[in-house]
């Protein structure tokens, strides 16, 4: 296709045809690609015209035509430029001079390549750090990159799915691991712009455990399936390291005591207390989930899509017997919104400002052992621009 010495004005039909046969693209592209490629085959020597006629097409990407970016993408595809992209991006070297080096081609169509890869569409994906005790569960990859390194299961999110749906879709294709989305804690969103050599995926990763005899099997781009020590993994690929890191934090963190528990009872009124406590906790914690979710930086985090719907901006929601959270929301002289938090018991009329979750925590526990709960200062709150980003489960 590309020996051009007799190419002529004649041949334009069959080669419309060649274009959309070898590259895949629609004919009115494969009609501007012909008319651009007869134009520089016509100006030069057949061994210059490919490498110019690839630096024409990306000039004319950077000039804004459609056309050129449907055939650009065909062609990075077909001679393996994104191969070669990927390589150098993993590797730490100059992907533009990767790229000439590798494909004979001229710096600027090199660099002009580079500039389309490296602005491609965001994927959005999940990753799922599932644990059996003190077990995460890792799949070896089957597919590149990183084929045959250790990694969570995961995948892309597809159309019209929610991300916790696409966790426990990726988590059962992969794994043979079949949970509930419900059963999915979000653990934070991975967006650093180097996690993958394929471009940008943005990841949100999800925790859940599974019974001590969950067994799983390799499936879809798993290799195979193992079971690995939390506080061990290996060296994982992309930022899954980081990822296994913030899910054992917030492990850690929700279960500050460990797994042994409170002391034996020696009595049936200290049972029924510690019943009582363990009971009330637990619906705290499970409510307080369902309205807020806690960083990796245990912070207390407001996200307005929460609380929209709410036309006089509050709304309260119960955390457990007696008490609530509420919420309401102002707007300061310089019409930034504020939100506001405050903590609501029977026992006592004064609000408790609250900026924690382990303030609730600790005025539950308050509660529960007939303590009194003392206000803390003035119910102020910050600009939304302040607060950081939250993300609640949909």
């Amino acid at each position: 296709m590309f020996h051009r010495s007799t190419l002529t004005a004649d041949m334009r039909d069959e080669l419309v045809s060649d274009f959309m046969h070898e590259f895949g693209v629609s004919e009115p592209t494969a009609n501007s690609v012909t008319d651009l490629f007869l134009a520089t085959a016509s100006s030069m020597a057949a061994d210059q015209v490919e490498p110019e006629f690839q630096q024409a097409i990306t000039q004319s990407h950077a000039q804004g035509k459609s056309w050129a970016t449907e055939f650009l993408h065909a062609m990075i595809d077909k001679h393996g430029y994104r191969a070669t992209y990927q390589h150098a991006i993993t590797t730490g070297q100059d992907p533009a001079a990767e790229l000439a080096r590798e494909h004979l081609l001229p710096a600027a169509a090199a660099a002009e390549i580079v500039t389309l890869l490296a602005t491609e569409a965001v994927h959005f994906t999940v990753d799922v750090v599932c644990l059996r005790g003190d077990n995460v569960l890792l799949i070896e990859r089957g597919w590149p990159p990183h084929q045959g390194s250790p990694a969570l299961p995961g995948g892309g999110v597809d159309p019209n799915e929610y991300p916790d749906e696409a966790a426990a879709r990726e988590l059962l294709e992969e794994t043979g691991v079949g949970v509930s989305r419900d059963d999915l804690t979000f653990v934070g969103l991975f967006a650093r712009p180097d996690r993958d050599p394929r471009g940008r995926y943005i990841s949100a990763a999800y925790a859940v455990t599974v019974p001590a005899d969950t067994t799983a099997r390799a499936g879809s781009d798993a290799a195979a399936v193992q079971w690995v020590p939390l506080h061990a993994p290996g060296e994982l690929a992309f930022d899954h390291n980081e990822i296994v890191h913030a899910a054992r934090q917030q492990q850690l963190a929700a279960h500050p005591s460990g797994p042994t528990g409170p002391a034996a009872p020696t009595s049936l009124a200290e049972a029924l207390a510690q019943t009582a406590a363990a009971a009330e906790d637990d619906a705290a914690e499970r409510a307080a989930a369902a309205a807020i979710s806690i960083d990796r930086s245990e912070n207390f985090l407001q996200d307005p899509t929460r609380w929209r719907g709410h036309e006089d901006g509050e709304a309260s929601f119960h955390l457990a017997p007696g008490v609530a959270l509420h919420y309401h929301s102002t707007d300061d002289e310089r019409g930034c919104r504020g939100h506001h938090f405050t903590l609501l018991t029977s026992e006592s009329e004064a609000p408790v400002t609250i900026t924690g979750v382990a303030q609730i925590r600790h005025h539950l526990a308050a509660l529960a052992a007939g303590l009194p709960v003392t206000t803390i200062g003035e119910d102020t709150a910050a600009p939304a621009g302040d607060i950081p980003h939250l993300h609640t489960a949909p």
